[in-house]
């Protein structure tokens, strides 16, 4: 007989306008209830329109019904043998997985969930080649300095708990003081504070992702979730795997200066090689 799999039914990736979680938030939401069950968790169907993730376009064009599934492929096969609970709550308090706070204290806490995880559902074979090339390029060898530097809508809701650009560009400084760092690379909203970023730390490559969705002005506001319209082709889609190629890049540098957000949280969940977190 086979054996029965305990799985944890999320109804709905991307979450509304209004809790606003995108494709990160949705990883982060489903390691919360990892660590709070231990046991396989995964996003059934949802409901159209009210994701941010979900992008009609891309579902027509692909044939893939569930966001999450645009970037994750499931592993599993549910089996009639196997129990299911639906719609199990995602608020769960516990230190290592309190919003904005993930710690690399946690290390092993985290490793669990990864493993779950990963046991449950595979990168799309095409972002994590990205990923794997670019940090085969750039990082190996080097010591690199992560940053994610979530600005824009963060001002505008003052919700950036006084890390502004100049946070950033001082903890930096602060920080290749006392560390031999020979590069730094930046997971941000605003490519013009990247260039502020270039003007004020010489001597160090700066490294970020081209072509992606951002800000222009180093201090332009936005409104919460303003990015998501846009008139690029598969623009929601496209912002969901820029962010998850900014999240997994991240877990792979040596120190981190993090925001308080979801991306943050989860390349600290997802890192085999942060040493320090700022």
């Amino acid at each position: 007989m086979a054996e029965k799999i305990i799985y944890y039914k999320l109804g709905k990736c991307g979450t509304d306008l209004f809790t606003g979680a995108g494709v990160i938030g949705n990883i982060q939401i489903l390691m919360r209830l990892l660590g709070r069950h231990n046991k396989k968790v995964y996003f059934d169907n949802f409901t159209v329109g009210k994701t941010i993730n979900y992008d009609y376009d891309y579902e027509k064009e692909s044939g893939i019904k569930n966001p999450f599934e645009y970037y994750f492929s499931p592993k599993f096969k549910l089996e009639k043998n196997d129990i299911i609970y639906d719609q199990s709550p995602a608020s769960y308090y516990h230190p290592s997985v309190n919003y904005g706070n993930f710690n690399i204290s946690y290390k092993n806490i985290y490793s669990n969930i990864r493993k779950i995880f990963f046991e449950t559902y595979d990168l799309k074979i095409e972002i994590n080649n990205f990923i794997e090339d670019y940090v085969s390029k750039n990082f190996k060898g080097f010591n690199v300095l992560g940053i994610n530097m979530r600005l824009t809508d963060f001002i505008t809701a003052n919700v950036h708990r006084g890390r502004d650009l100049n946070f950033f560009i001082k903890t930096a400084q602060k920080i290749i003081r006392k560390q031999k760092i020979d590069k730094i690379f930046i997971a941000t909203d605003n490519i013009g504070a990247i260039k502020i970023f270039e003007e004020q730390i010489k001597g160090i490559e700066i490294l970020y992702l081209k072509d992606i969705f951002r800000a222009i002005e180093p201090n332009e506001r936005r409104g919460l979730h303003e990015k998501i319209e846009c008139n690029r082709k598969f623009h929601k889609y496209l912002l969901g795997e820029e962010a998850i190629k900014d999240t997994f890049i991240l877990s792979k540098t040596d120190y981190l200066i993090k925001s308080h957000n979801s991306i943050s949280d989860c390349a600290i969940l997802l890192t085999e090689t942060i040493k320090s977190v700022f």
